[in-house]
């Protein structure tokens, strides 16, 4: 008997193993969804937190919101929100919320008026909003970033990349 649960024991270890292995093997626009469903399954408070960036309006985009940008311009977008740090009241606190979305094409102008363009295909894009709650619940964003291809751009690229995204929603 003691045998039998031994290795019933053993064996759920092993299929546990094995899709933790997976997991961790998966490239990022399949892996970011899976995180997103568990984080927003166990914290509910991350996935109001994340709803409110994905309702955000985009800068000079009217009526364009972060969440139908990404999904119109990339594959299996995900939102993530990480804690900076909080209070032991969790109601005061710093965090990011992140969205990845990959498979991206973007075609976006040079900062200096040249005439060709920068073009991206299957590019990684990920957007960082950097945020911080105060003691009566009020959301601040004191930042936000944009990367391509894990290479962070300045103010003139990352409303570049923006209006490029966002022209796909029209």
């Amino acid at each position: 008997m003691v045998n039998k649960i031994f290795r019933v024991v053993i064996g759920i270890l092993v299929i546990a193993g094995v899709i933790y292995g997976i997991y961790f093997i998966l490239p990022g626009q399949y892996k970011g969804p899976i995180r997103q469903a568990i984080q927003e399954m166990i914290d509910s408070d991350a996935k109001k937190l994340a709803d409110e960036y994905r309702n955000a309006k985009v800068p000079k985009n009217d009526g364009v919101t972060f969440e139908k940008m990404m999904l119109s311009a990339s594959a299996s977008p995900s939102w993530y929100v990480k804690t900076i740090s909080e209070q032991a009241d969790k109601v005061t606190g710093e965090y990011e919320v992140s969205v990845d979305g990959y498979k991206v094409t973007l075609e976006m102008p040079h900062e200096n008026g040249q005439t060709n363009k920068q073009v991206y295909t299957n590019a990684h894009v990920k957007i960082v909003f950097n945020v911080s709650r105060a003691a009566d619940g009020t959301l601040k964003t004191t930042g936000w970033k944009l990367f391509i291809n894990d290479v962070e751009q300045d103010d003139f690229y990352k409303q570049a990349a923006c209006d490029d995204m966002s022209e796909m929603v029209k």
